[in-house]
């Protein structure tokens, strides 16, 4: 006698969203979204970043440990979330992040350097927190504190 075989339907494509909710029906979306960088990073405390005299004017960057962003330009320092307002993705994790602004490579949100979405699905701007800039010129970008886009933390001479 022949054992019986039950066999599984062949599917030649499953939407994202359908591999999503699989994916979290079974229990194993969180771990998809960490690896994706989509992880639900939520803004910590005080981050280092850096001394002042490696931020140039003009520039943006990454800070590897948190998802945060230190900028610098004619008016002084300021920093924004690199989560996306969409989707929360993480861009400096899955995206890009340049002197221009971020781009979410997530669901394609793009993002001025002021944070102001300027494409994609995002519909809302960047949280910024406050900068400040210790005697020795360390860095510090304060997450608790929140602050408007205009705000800058003025370099000293």
């Amino acid at each position: 006698m022949r054992p019986s075989h039950r066999r599984m339907p062949i599917m030649t494509h499953t939407s994202r969203r359908a591999f999503v909710r699989i994916m979290a029906l079974s229990g194993a979306a969180t771990p998809l979204l960490a690896v994706s960088g989509c992880a639900s990073n939520q803004p910590g405390n005080d981050v280092n970043a850096g001394n002042v005299s490696a931020i140039a004017i003009g520039s943006m960057r990454g800070i590897s440990s948190d998802p945060v962003a230190i900028a610098r330009d004619v008016d002084g320092l300021f920093a924004m979330t690199t989560l996306c307002t969409h989707a929360g993705c993480d861009m400096r994790m899955s995206g890009s992040i340049a002197a221009d602004g971020m781009r979410c490579a997530c669901h394609n949100s793009k993002f001025d350097k002021s944070g102001n979405p300027t494409g994609g699905p995002a519909q809302s701007p960047l949280q910024h927190f406050n900068v400040s800039i210790a005697a020795d010129g360390t860095v510090t970008i304060h997450q608790s504190q929140s602050v408007s886009a205009s705000a800058r933390t003025a370099v000293p001479a």
